[in-house]
């Protein structure tokens, strides 16, 4: 049941991706038309973990940078993209691990680690 519930949400969320994808340039539609889809569902924060451990591995590097961006991406799928051939992808999951490995230490570690 809850695969089911998690395949109809996969759904919705492909439906909305290629809606938004539609609304690109004719060129960038004919020239890259599944890749603007992925793309579209790696930035999304609702796409299931799953599925984005799976985009984090796209062939093409602006779906794997939208993985990286992506604020629901899973921190080990993030520690997968620091080590991309791409060094823009690498920057965006660096920066995007980091942020959130930095918010979960408590503010006192913080400043007795700077004295």
């Amino acid at each position: 049941m809850a695969r089911e519930s998690s395949d109809a949400k996969t759904l919705e969320l492909v439906a909305a991706a290629v809606s938004r994808a539609d609304a690109r340039t004719d060129s960038d539609r004919r020239q890259y038309p599944y890749r603007l889809v992925r793309q579209e569902l790696a930035g999304n924060q609702e796409t299931p973990a799953h599925e984005l451990a799976g985009l984090a591995n796209n062939e093409h590097k602006k779906v794997r940078a939208a993985v990286a961006e992506n604020p629901s991406t899973p921190i080990e799928t993030l520690n997968t993209l620091v080590e991309d051939a791409n060094a823009v992808v690498r920057l965006y999951a660096l920066a995007n691990r980091d942020r959130r490995l930095y918010a979960i230490v408590p503010a006192a570690t913080v400043e007795h680690s700077e004295s």
